[in-house]
């Protein structure tokens, strides 16, 4: 398959047909470091490494040096996972014209393991159960999405207006931008698009542009992944709910202090309970 990318620093493919290429960067850890010790002039008591000043800016929320970093990415994606992109507002974005220009041609189709059934508790996402008729309903995306463009070129050279041609053309159709953002506000939205309850579509870009990243800000990175990727929120109310169950663990097995302090704290909200659980039992791994 053909690159469409411009020329660039590093190239992933994704899904089908996508692409994700690093197009360029401005800054390095240093700068970041740099930048952020311009709040520290006479009077500061001591001086840290590039590596231990970074952690601490991360790790205290004290984000906005890494706005001084950039990143710019190209990326030809379904239109599905262009429309959650813009939902970043904070980032740049320069996406190609269905009026000015023709489209690509080119639609997404999942594979028949991505074909999966609806959750029936989250009213946004999928589960991991195959549909038993996936491998069809693959082959009449595919014929559906061929059909869809036949007749957006028919359109075209019948003379019809392209911004009237595409009217019909599916929200699978790949399109392509430029996208540049900050390093503060990239990592945000890496923080929630590399989550498992992402759709899986977008990603495969997140994964893309997290892993260019790696190699330009090492220490930004191992810093974000340890305090706030790998990290888990304690609330008020699980912490409560934290010192319950070890008052408990010295007269009975973890699992039940956990599991009884559980239904004897009062909860706000039924999924914080279960978050609670999951994270006491399975994170801590206390031995008893």
């Amino acid at each position: 398959m053909e690159k469409k990318a411009p020329e660039h620093l590093a190239h992933a493919w994704c899904l089908d047909k996508g692409e994700c290429a690093l197009l360029g960067y401005f800054g390095d850890d240093k700068l970041i470091a740099d930048t952020a010790r311009v709040s520290y002039r006479k009077g500061t008591k001591q001086t840290s490494t590039d590596k231990q000043l970074i952690r601490y800016l991360i790790r205290n929320k004290h984000t906005s040096p890494l706005e001084h970093a950039t990143v710019r990415f190209y990326l030809c994606a379904p239109l599905f996972v262009i429309q959650q992109l813009l939902r970043h507002r904070t980032f740049k974005f320069n996406q190609a014209s269905a009026r000015y220009s023709e489209m690509l041609n080119e639609s997404y189709v999942p594979l028949p393991e991505h074909i999966t059934t609806q959750d029936a508790k989250s009213k946004q996402a999928r589960t991991d159960t195959k549909v038993p008729c996936a491998q069809q309903i693959a082959s009449i995306m595919t014929s559906e999405s061929e059909q869809a463009f036949k007749m957006y070129n028919s359109y075209l050279k019948d003379g019809v207006a392209r911004e009237i041609a595409r009217i019909n053309v599916p929200h699978g159709a790949y399109s392509e931008l430029i996208m540049t953002c900050d390093l503060h506000n990239l990592l945000h939205f890496l923080a929630l698009r590399l989550h498992p309850h992402a759709q899986y579509e977008i990603r495969v870009y997140a994964e893309a542009m997290y892993d260019f990243i790696k190699g330009l800000f090492p220490a930004v990175v191992e810093a974000w992944e340890d305090c706030t990727l790998k990290a888990f929120t304690v609330s008020g109310q699980m912490q409560e709910c934290l010192a319950m169950a070890i008052s408990k663990y010295t007269c009975m097995p973890w699992l039940q202090a956990v599991t009884e302090a559980a239904e004897q704290s009062s909860w706000t909200s039924k999924s914080e309970k279960a978050e609670f659980e999951v994270w006491a039992l399975s994170k801590l791994q206390v031995q008893d």
